[in-house]
């Protein structure tokens, strides 16, 4: 095992929440879900699983701190994981916040298992995210992949669809391959667009407390993300061509239900004006570029 445990800590059944960045992490979904939890429950590290086997270092390069001519820090990529008691439900949580591994999939979720069974989880719940073709205005979706029949049976009394998709895999659908444990993983969507989106992480915040029976206000996500969709409305106001764009394509969504291709071509140039925004020098307006 490539796992090194600093602390000894006594838990009960926690529920076991995973963000990863890299492939699977459209709009930081994956990992700034999950540093709010860390934060907002302030838990604490205690474990790490170590990155030396599971990366290629020339795609997920260490990062180097050089001031005045001196190395001052170097580090790889990390995997640490938190503990965390919600003092409200007296429920336990551990948090792995890291990096899909490049290589050696079934070594890496060796030590996640081990983890689990360690502390006697009996639920892991992943976070991924994705580039939608939505607007910013709509209700971000949430999606699910569970790896039962029962878990998918529990899941359907949440506001989630369940995923149809044939492609690329990521790490969350390749710890599904167990069956001994009840797995679902939670797909925020992001407008293709927006580098981030708060409205999204609240999204998929209020289903993942939900499933995981944590019990924290999430309020300032929510004013979060309104101050940003304002910031947003702001930028379309002071450019008529791209407000034609959002108005057109809610009119359509208003209308009847358009076509995926004429969906994706509105939107690929509303995602085309903020690239050029941001070019130009301009992405002061706009935090999110």
């Amino acid at each position: 095992m490539e796992l090194t445990i600093y602390k000894k800590v006594e838990l009960h059944e926690p529920k076991f929440i995973i963000g990863l960045d890299g492939w699977a992490n459209a709009g930081k979904i994956s990992t700034n879900v999950v540093i709010y939890l860390i934060n907002k429950l302030k838990a604490e590290k205690f474990a790490e699983i170590k990155s030396d086997l599971f990366y290629i270092l020339s795609l997920n390069r260490p990062q180097v701190s050089i001031t005045e001519g001196l190395v001052k820090e170097f580090s790889f990529p990390k995997n640490y994981l938190y503990f965390a008691k919600d003092k409200k439900t007296l429920k336990d949580f551990i948090f792995l916040l890291g990096h899909e591994p490049d290589i050696r999939w079934a070594e890496y979720a060796d030590n996640v298992f081990h983890i689990a069974k360690l502390y006697n989880v009996k639920r892991i719940i992943t976070v991924g995210g994705f580039a939608d073709y939505i607007l910013h205005t709509a209700e971000p979706p949430v999606s699910a992949v569970v790896n039962t029949k029962n878990m998918k049976a529990h899941m359907q009394e949440f506001s989630v669809e369940f995923i149809d998709y044939h492609g690329s895999a990521s790490l969350h659908s390749f710890f599904h391959l167990r069956k001994d444990i009840e797995i679902v993983t939670l797909w925020g969507s992001v407008p293709v667009y927006l580098t981030q989106s708060p409205k999204s992480y609240y999204s998929v915040l209020k289903v993942l407390l939900a499933v995981s029976e944590m019990n924290i206000d999430i309020e300032d996500m929510k004013e979060a993300a309104e101050k940003v969709d304002e910031k947003i409305e702001e930028i379309i106001a002071q450019n008529p061509h791209l407000k034609e764009l959002v108005e057109n394509l809610k009119e359509l969504q208003n209308e009847r239900k358009p076509s995926r291709q004429e969906i994706e071509n509105l939107i690929k140039e509303i995602e085309e004006f903020f690239k050029k925004q941001k070019g130009e020098g301009y992405e002061g307006n706009n935090p999110l570029l």
